[in-house]
């Protein structure tokens, strides 16, 4: 046998037997059986029978509990403590009055002005089809200095352009720096 090849093929061998070797463990592994099924404890009845049943349709003890601790968490005393600051005073009189604001979420939306607004979906694609549809998918207000800066933009590019195409045109050459 060549030496040249012997020297590849020990190596190799030895290789896949520590390999392999791995794979036909027969250590004594205790796994579960799920076969086996297990009992369960049996239901023991309370010592102490004093409580009274429930009544039907009224809330559980429990459940009146929660509810209060959730009102005094949420706002207070019914009236508020001599040392609270008269903006704290004014918030908790606000939630205690219930005033909720309908349009909080428009309002929140136009001043975050990071909204991402939504594609138009496949639907309404097809039926408002029509460039020139007064439809306004999000029913906003213009803003009139908005618009009005908006066009001042498109009279100057158009003042630049001539109000036709811009034609690019490509060199035949790669002009990079230095070449």
């Amino acid at each position: 046998m060549n030496p040249m090849r012997t020297a590849l093929v020990i190596p190799a061998t030895l290789a896949l037997a520590f390999t392999l070797g791995g794979c036909g463990t027969t250590g004594g592994k205790n796994q579960p059986d799920e076969f086996k099924v297990l009992t369960m404890a049996p239901l023991v009845v309370p010592p102490e029978y004093n409580l009274l049943p429930p009544r039907p349709g009224e809330l559980g003890i429990e459940d009146l509990r929660t509810s209060e601790a959730a009102r005094k968490a949420m706002f207070g005393s019914p009236r508020p403590s001599t040392n609270a600051s008269p903006a704290e005073r004014a918030l908790l009189a606000n939630l205690a009055q219930g005033k909720i604001d309908p349009s909080i979420r428009t309002k929140l939306d136009a001043e975050g002005g990071q909204l991402t607004v939504k594609s138009k979906s496949f639907a309404d694609r097809i039926l408002f089809w029509r460039k020139g549809d007064t439809y306004m998918a999000d029913e906003t207000m213009l803003d009139a200095d908005a618009e009005a800066e908006r066009l001042r933009r498109e009279r100057l590019i158009k003042g630049a352009t001539g109000g036709g195409k811009v034609k690019m045109r490509k060199g035949r050459k790669i002009r990079l720096p230095g070449l």
